[in-house]
């Protein structure tokens, strides 16, 4: 897959420090930014009032003194008020004032409104002197250029297009097309030809295709629908286009207000299901988080396959927000198949954000998905390494009389796959070793340690007793994650250990897997450890795995096989099979294999 080339932040100049689209990271009001700018010829902004609490929720705040310094300005909450009091700040101020400022700004704190700040001072240096403002971008941290680079290069392009492309002309690649794009967005007055003619700058047609792809549907955003179905062709790249997803819908739900949600909603819906659940966590994710209880009430105005899709994903957004709220809705939906999904997504959101919240809050989730909640939680804890807080809260819920079984199964599963030593001795002891469960995750910790020390595991399963799990069981749980894995060398060393008495399906498991890893020459050889009196049982599951994936190789190595009564019995199996199933062999193969069969006198 092709990396993309769309860059991580694009601003709208003319609507300032709003417009401000930063890669995945993209919030509902940046596109109203963008949108507004691209659908008005005015460089004021002022978006729907019920549009704007749902999304920014910004306070109002009295204006700074211009005398006032930077940092008081960068602590004003409100986008459009600060704008408005920086704009006042600036002006008049020459360009070696402006990189003094510039200068000046501590950008050490990671704060995104630090940033935008950046942003609006070299959108000011830019306007006075790009060339300036171009040498300044290198001076500032790396992972601040290409944002810069954007601004200089947009703002560049509309005083002076020509120089800008010159300037372009210069850049390294990677970045070079950073600046095109900023170009080709900024200049909506551009004809497609003039477009196409500035990509050529990049001299590479993926590239050049991508850029007028991808700005084409940046400048669309004031008509999101137009720019969804653009956004459908093949000539963006997948991995560009959850980013476009996002900022199209977004943009919808800019515009239209509350009325843009179940557009947006009956898209998404539209789309294949693979692909759509793709979009979920960026598309999804990203407009629901602003105002989840809004984006549910106009789910609700959606056909009923629509919310069986769409509300469980709203409930999982939710539960990591505002559980208690969600619950509440969630037990008031009528239909059973969406609650049974709303609930499950409710608690697998909590769960991913807060698990020790849900364990400590078991009594807010209805009895019947404790278990499910139990599980998600302790899952998530072990996904974090916190293994002696799971530990403790799966035996303080038991105490409680709280099931935990499948709880222990998950956290011993990922523990082990860390320290499976630890995994075990804590099982052995905490559990009841009879349970399914414990029994699953018993052989959960042998297929981790076996991967991690072939030989412990071996020493583990001679000497412990496991209750209704024989020690065989064991040591085959070994050789299966050995040989499955590949680790044949590891897979003989231990065969010893299946010899009195001989466990034929250690032999059997090691040899379907080399066959399965091109190595059935191996498989083959094995046999000489076998008895000869075993070599037709040993074979008989052989040459089933063998037949099934590779026809044709067994086919070519049948004078390989240690007997002719082994060739006899594996060619019988191989004419049944192929009369039988769907496995074809020519006419010469089928030959070929009746020259093997024994004729019983």
């Amino acid at each position: 897959m092709r990396k993309s080339i769309l860059p991580k932040l694009l601003v709208s100049y003319k609507t300032l420090l709003v417009g401000v689209l930063v890669g995945t990271c993209l919030s509902v009001a940046s596109c109203i930014g963008i949108a507004a700018f691209l659908s008005s010829p005015t460089t004021s902004f002022a978006p729907d009032k019920n549009v704007g609490e749902t999304v920014s929720g910004s306070d109002p705040v009295s204006r700074v003194n211009r005398s006032g310094s930077l940092e008081e300005l960068v602590n004003i909450e409100s986008p459009s008020q600060r704008r408005k009091e920086l704009y006042s700040y600036l002006d008049g101020k020459n360009s070696d004032e402006l990189v003094r400022l510039i200068d000046d700004f501590d950008l050490t704190r990671n704060e995104p409104r630090r940033a935008l700040v950046q942003n609006f001072l070299f959108e000011q240096l830019t306007k006075l002197d790009p060339n300036r403002a171009l040498s300044h971008v290198w001076r500032q941290a790396d992972h601040r250029w290409d944002d810069l680079l954007f601004i200089v290069f947009g703002k560049w392009a509309t005083t002076n297009v020509e120089a800008a492309l010159e300037a372009t002309s210069t850049l390294e690649s990677r970045f070079k097309s950073n600046a095109v794009q900023a170009i080709l967005i900024r200049r909506t007055d551009l004809t497609d030809s003039e477009r196409s003619e500035i990509a050529q700058i990049l001299e590479n047609d993926f590239k050049t295709n991508m850029v007028l792809s991808e700005t084409r549907i940046l400048q669309l955003l004031n008509r999101p629908k137009d720019a969804w179905n653009m956004l459908l062709n093949d000539r963006v790249s997948n991995d560009a286009q959850a980013d476009l997803f996002v900022q199209v819908a977004s943009a919808w739900i800019s515009l239209n207000g509350v009325d843009g949600y179940v557009p947006v909603f009956q898209s998404l819906c539209a789309l294949d299901e693979s692909y759509r659940h793709k979009l979920t966590n960026s598309v999804v994710r990203r407009i629901v988080v602003a105002n989840p209880q809004l984006a549910w009430e106009q789910a609700q105005n959606l056909s009923t396959k629509e919310q069986h899709w769409i509300n469980p994903q709203i409930m999982k957004i939710w539960g990591s927000i505002d559980q208690h709220t969600a619950f509440k809705l969630a037990s008031q939906i009528h239909d059973p198949e969406i609650q049974h999904a709303s609930f499950k997504s409710l608690i697998d959101g909590w769960s991913s954000a807060q698990p020790t919240d849900v364990l400590n809050e078991l009594q807010v989730i209805p009895p019947e998905y404790r278990n499910d909640a139990i599980t998600s939680a302790i899952h998530q804890l072990a996904r974090n390494q916190s293994f002696d807080e799971a530990t403790k809260y799966i035996q303080d819920l038991a105490e409680q009389g709280e099931s935990v079984s499948r709880a222990t199964r998950d956290l011993i599963d990922i523990w082990s796959t860390h320290d499976p030593v630890s995994a075990f001795n804590w099982l052995i002891a905490n559990t009841e070793a009879d349970s399914t469960h414990s029994r699953v995750a018993l052989f959960s910790v042998f297929d981790n340690l076996a991967l991690q020390n072939p030989s412990q595991a071996m020493e583990f399963a001679r000497t412990t007793e496991f209750p209704d799990t024989p020690s065989v069981a064991i040591k085959r749980s070994v050789m299966t994650a050995l040989a499955s894995s590949g680790r044949f060398e590891s897979a003989r060393e231990i065969l010893d250990e299946f010899q009195e008495p001989l466990d034929l399906y250690a032999y059997q498991t090691l040899g379907r897997n080399l066959i399965e890893f091109d190595r059935g020459i191996e498989a083959i050889e094995l046999a000489e450890d076998l008895p000869e009196s075993r070599w037709i049982e040993y074979f008989r599951i052989l040459s089933l795995t063998w037949f099934t994936s590779k026809p044709d190789e067994l086919v070519d190595n049948m004078e390989l096989l240690p007997s002719k009564a082994v060739q006899s019995i594996v060619a019988q199996q191989m004419l049944s099979s192929a009369s039988s199933d769907d496995y074809v062999l020519s006419s010469e193969q089928v030959e070929h294999l009746q020259t093997f069969l024994e004729v019983e006198e």
